[in-house]
């Protein structure tokens, strides 16, 4: 399973029944509540070995799936 899936399964199980792909204000918009966002924070950490920083807690990186996939690929190195 490629990074964009797991993080969509993921985005599935805080907010089930939200269709998050393609959509690009999941933090602007309100979509994911700040609670949502420090759980996706300890959940990506957890799955894919990370530790995301707080100067990356920015909504360019959690506002598209893509954004959190690449994200996620960055700090993976």
């Amino acid at each position: 399973m490629d990074t964009k899936e797991t993080i969509l399964e993921i985005l599935d199980d805080i907010k089930p029944g939200v269709e998050a792909d393609g959509r690009t204000d999941l933090a602007t918009g309100g979509v994911l509540e700040s609670f949502d966002i420090l759980t996706l924070i300890s959940e990506l950490n957890a799955e894919f070995g990370i530790m995301i920083p707080l100067e990356e807690v920015i909504p360019e990186n959690f506002d598209t799936v893509d954004g959190m996939a690449a994200l996620v690929d960055r700090l993976r190195g």
